[in-house]
C-alpha cells in the first residue's frame, strides 16, 4: 500500500524504522523526525526545526564546518534506544539527537580529517560512539559521551588499514568481537572491543568493496559489497 508523504514535507525521506504494530519513525536528509502510529496516515513531528534553522541560530557556538553546511546529511542511524547520528554531506562535522530533545544537537569533528563514517558502540549510544576518518583512522568515544555539549572526546585505536578508508563497522551481539569493513575488500576483526586488530586472512581480498556489515543476530551476519557480492558471517 502506497503512503502519501505532504508535498511540503523537509527534506526528502533517508531512513524509516518500524517500531511496532502501525508504529514507525521517519527521518529527512534536512534532519525532521517523525513518527506514526496509524501506518502512515498521520505524522508527528519530533523535532522542532530543521537542521539548517539550528545552525543558523547556533553557528556562533563555534562548530567547525558548520557555516559550510549544504543543507542535507548524510549516513543518518538509529541506535536501540531512539538516538540518532547523522554526518553533514560533507563530512565536515556531525549532529545527534535523542528522544525527547527539541533540536539536533551540532558536533565538531576531533580531527582536521573529514568524517568518512559514524556509528554506535553494540547499538547503543550509552556505549560509546564509533567514527572512522579520512585516510584510514578510527577512533572511539568513551561510554555515555555527553551529546548535550559541542565536543565529544574520542581515542585512536589500532586498526592498520594501509591507508584504506574504514567503510563500516558493525559489533557482533553479546561478544567483544567487532568487524571493520576497509577500502580494497578488506575485513578486519577484534575480539577484545576494538583495541587490537587483526585483516582476516581466511577471507583475504574480496575482489569488490564492502561497504555495509550487519548482524542480525550473534551468529547470523551478512557483508554487502559492489558487483553482486554478499558474505555470510561463519563463527567456525
Amino acid at each position: 500500500e502506497r503512503v502519501s508523504l505532504s508535498p511540503k514535507l523537509p527534506g526528502d525521506p533517508c531512513s524509516i524504522t518500524a517500531l511496532g504494530r502501525e508504529t514507525a519513525e521517519m527521518t529527512t536528509t534536512a534532519g525532521a523526525v517523525y513518527i506514526t502510529t496509524n501506518s502512515g496516515l498521520n505524522w508527528k513531528a519530533q523535532v522542532k526545526e530543521t537542521i539548517d534553522a539550528t545552525l543558523n541560530r547556533t553557528v556562533s557556538s563555534g562548530v567547525t564546518g558548520a557555516s559550510y553546511f549544504t543543507g542535507s546529511i548524510i549516513s543518518v542511524l538509529r541506535d536501540s534506544l531512539g538516538a540518532y547520528i547523522a554526518v553533514s554531506s560533507r563530512g565536515n562535522f556531525y549532529l545527534t539527537w535523542k528522544p525527547g530533545q527539541d533540536f539536533w544537537v551540532p558536533h565538531g569533528r576531533d580531527s582536521s580529517k573529514r568524517i568518512q563514517g559514524m556509528g554506535f558502540v553494540n547499538n547503543d549510544v550509552n556505549k560509546g560512539i564509533w567514527m572512522s576518518l579520512r585516510g584510514g583512522d578510527l577512533v572511539f568515544s568513551e561510554p555515555n559521551p555527553d551529546l548535550l555539549q559541542g565536543d565529544v572526546d574520542f581515542k585512536k585505536v589500532n586498526l592498520k588499514s594501509g591507508g584504506y578508508g574504514i567503510l563500516d563497522v558493525a559489533f557482533r551481539p553479546g561478544t567483544d568481537e567487532v568487524w571493520a569493513s576497509v577500502g580494497g575488500g578488506q575485513l578486519f576483526v577484534s575480539y577484545d572491543g576494538g583495541k587490537t586488530w587483526s585483516f582476516d586472512k581466511q577471507l583475504g581480498k574480496a575482489g569488490a568493496l564492502l561497504y555495509k556489515i550487519i548482524f542480525v543476530s550473534k551468529d547470523v551476519g551478512f557483508v554487502l559489497g559492489a558487483n553482486g557480492v554478499l558474505l555470510r558471517y561463519s563463527a567456525a
